[in-house]
């Protein structure tokens, strides 16, 4: 937990054991208390290096970027827990769109957590095919 605060990296593989012994704490747990366990929710997407999209938008990585493909109509992804800083931040962004309209960037702060208007920037995006730097 110290090392991977956000719990990003999946250490299942490397320690099989563990997962086993935990797995069968939480079955014997289940079955001594009678608990319903929840049904996996079909909107659930999981965080991919701290950022999640829609139901359209799936992450990968691919060459230390974040990968986002997306279908269907508004398609978006947010940073989950994005790392604090100060100062000015910059965003580049390579695109390839052959849908239509305009992209809006969109950030908060810790002040003001919810999305507005006035922190956003629009993204007058070239629907050609194309992969230009925005």
């Amino acid at each position: 937990m110290e090392d991977d605060p956000g719990e990003s990296r999946n250490l299942a593989a490397k320690h099989p054991e563990v997962v086993s012994r935990l797995n069968a704490l939480i079955y014997r747990h289940l079955e001594e208390t009678q608990a319903l366990a929840p049904a996996k929710s079909p909107d659930y997407r999981p965080s991919f290096l701290g950022w999640t999209g829609n139901l359209n938008t799936s992450l990968s990585r691919a060459d230390d970027c974040l990968r986002i493909q997306c279908s269907g109509a508004d398609p978006w992804i947010v940073a989950v827990n994005p790392p604090r800083g100060q100062g000015k931040l910059a965003v580049e962004l390579r695109m390839c769109s052959n849908a239509r309209g305009e992209a809006a960037l969109y950030f908060a702060t810790q002040a003001e957590p919810q999305f507005a208007r006035e922190r956003r920037v629009i993204l007058p995006v070239v629907h050609d095919g194309q992969w230009p730097t925005y």
